[in-house]
């Protein structure tokens, strides 16, 4: 390979960070230039350090400018249109938010806020789009994670990474600084390695998933020098001068697809294959063959102490590599699959897969909106590849995976992300719109599916991109149940939509109108609604999935549990408490928090591979 163009940059280079059309190139010089991909280089748009004011805590404070702006450059550096500029590490140790009130950030326009000083200086930064999280290496072998606050600007710690003594004692002097940061595909864990050949992997709010403190291959101790993740963070790779060393992961299926049933079970997915665990279910499976006299096969039953492993069909998987979505039905019987095109089933009871007869039928859409259950239809959120159209797609689990047999359903936008309740479906589409339908399946030779839209919500006053929503829910949890006639039958009584990980919660009682109109009469409603903010830092949220009220634990099982990474589980429930006014009964959510420091959302898949001298 050849260089087409050679670009003389004044001073070393420390980083390099791609912004559309051009690579903003950081130099010892304390320049930060930049050059288009063709080679060109326009000295106009060259940013120069000790010209960038800096303010303290808000993009409105007082601003100055580094008083040894000679000496000071930028280490490392990393861009995010979701943050709307760059995390910035300078060489004395500080770190920094660079933004600008242009999007060619003109030199002119740019503008930088200090991120709160750490005991110790930073070495590397990392920045995640769908929780607009900044991470930043420190050279005490620790990390800190910063977010903006919403309604000042400003700039706080959200949750440090470190281990805890009983894992390593000394961890400085065991591990030494940090020296890289990166952020799985899906944003859902960071990986950190240290500069003494260790690392580590926690989930987005700082649960500890595994760690390694040393990389040790034929009795050697490692120097490591970087790290980065394979297609959809099922590999890892940290390489030191010599070797780079390869480890595989499963990681849960709630990371890309979290909608209510994945949340009953444990689910896990690789790049081809899937791997159940069903608690307390106990669930049949063949064993052996089926006798001569025609008799049934035996079955074995699994349950919590067995893991269930399924490889994925060859004939699939040779075309539609890597596995990319996965969902388990509500009783543990099937199994749906989504990878580069196209959808797969597979029937637990009797080990077999049910895929497309050809591979022209399977690249007619790819799954964009994740897959669900609901009784036995696979509902999946896909772009249809020969249209160039959003839709949702249903298919029977009784019948041949073909288009003929299937129910189409046309989304205006890309679909991001979907669940069920009951009869119920939520759809979250790229223009900011919650659609909620009505679904109501129809007996007959060929079952099929009715939809009814009841509703759509604008959310563009939460949601800053589409990107940033992690899940939404219909729940039966309501933020006032004291006027609520208690009927028995759990209803969808409210939204609940992930947004970066702040919860937001839309009562349907004043947001839906025509709630209670039959599904004949019903009218489809454009709504702006305000949320209320249950929590910050959540990562998934459970609800109980029984559709009927317990009179004996009501509160347990309306409950709604949140999982917070390093600020532990939250559990909130709307209770209800006599006044000393005439009997009168008011609510008032009570939350609970206990720890949960750890969390196997992803598992390694084995020993790590070795490539290199």
């Amino acid at each position: 390979m050849v260089p087409t163009t050679s670009i003389l940059v004044q001073g070393g280079i420390t980083c390099l960070e791609a912004l559309r059309d051009n690579v903003m190139v950081a130099a010892t010089s304390g320049i930060i230039q930049r050059i288009q991909w063709d080679g060109s280089v326009d000295d106009s748009l060259t940013i120069v350090l000790d010209r960038v004011p800096f303010s303290v805590d808000f993009p409105q404070s007082k601003k100055s400018y580094l008083s040894n702006a000679s000496s000071v450059h930028v280490v490392d550096l990393e861009y995010s249109f979701l943050l709307g500029g760059f995390s910035l590490v300078l060489s004395n140790g500080r770190g920094a938010l660079m933004t600008a009130n242009h999007f060619e950030f003109r030199p002119e326009s740019v503008q930088c806020v200090w991120v709160p000083s750490e005991p110790c200086a930073f070495t590397c930064t990392a920045v995640n789009h769908k929780y607009r999280l900044m991470a930043f290496g420190c050279a005490n072998a620790q990390g800190a994670l910063y977010c903006i606050e919403d309604q000042t600007e400003g700039i706080q710690l959200t949750h440090r990474l470190q281990l805890l003594d009983k894992d390593c004692p000394d961890m400085m002097a065991a591990c030494g600084p940090v020296e890289d940061l990166n952020w799985t595909p899906d944003g859902c864990a960071i990986a950190m390695i240290w500069k003494k050949g260790g690392f580590a992997i926690w989930s987005v709010f700082g649960a500890l998933i595994t760690f390694c403190l040393t990389l040790v291959h034929e009795g050697v101790s490692r120097s490591v020098s970087a790290l980065d993740w394979g297609t959809e963070g099922y590999t890892m790779w940290v390489a030191d001068p010599k070797v780079v060393f390869m480890y595989n992961f499963t990681k849960s299926a709630l990371s890309v697809n979290n909608c209510s049933t994945n949340r009953m079970y444990v689910l896990l997915q690789g790049d081809n294959s899937v791997m159940l665990n069903t608690g307390d279910r106990v669930v049949a499976q063949p064993h052996g063959s089926s006798s001569a006299s025609g008799r049934e096969a035996q079955h074995k039953l699994f349950s919590n102490k067995a893991w269930m492993v399924v490889q994925l069909p060859h004939r699939y998987m040779a075309t539609n590599w890597p596995l990319r979505y996965t969902v388990v039905d509500a009783d543990a019987e099937y199994i749906a699959v989504a990878g580069r095109y196209g959808i797969a089933f597979y029937h637990i009871a009797v080990r077999k897969w049910k895929t497309f007869s050809n591979d022209t039928a399977e690249q007619l859409f790819v799954v964009t909106g994740g897959l669900l259950w609901w009784r036995d239809f696979v509902i999946c959120g896909c772009s249809n590849t020969k249209t160039k159209t959003h839709e949702v797609r249903f298919y029977s689990k009784t019948r041949a995976l073909d288009h003929s047999s299937a129910v189409v359903w046309k989304s205006e936008a890309p679909v991001i992300t979907m669940n069920a309740f009951q009869n119920m479906l939520i759809i979250f589409s790229a223009d900011s719109r919650l659609t909620l339908c009505e679904m109501d399946r129809k007996a007959g030779d060929v079952p099929t599916i009715v939809i009814n839209v009841l509703q759509i919500i604008s959310t563009e006053n939460i949601c800053p991109h589409p990107y940033c929503v992690v899940s939404v829910d219909l729940t039966p949890v309501r933020t006032e149940t004291g006027q609520k006639k208690h009927t028995g039958i759990r209803e969808a009584e409210s939204l609940l939509i992930n947004v970066s990980g702040r919860l937001w919660i839309i009562q349907r009682d004043s947001s839906d109108p025509y709630k209670d109109v039959p599904a004949d009469e019903s009218v489809v409603t454009t709504s702006n609604v305000i949320p209320l903010l249950l929590s910050s830092c959540v990562e998934t949220i459970w609800v109980h999935p029984s559709t009927i009220s317990s009179k004996e634990k009501p509160q347990l099982c309306e409950a709604l549990w949140m999982f917070c990474g390093a600020h532990g589980m939250k559990v909130s429930n709307a209770i209800s408490l006599p006044t000393r006014w005439s009997g009168l009964v008011f609510e008032r959510w009570i939350f609970f928090r206990f720890g949960c420091r750890y969390l196997r959302r992803t598992v390694p898949g084995g020993m790590p591979s070795f490539l290199g001298e």
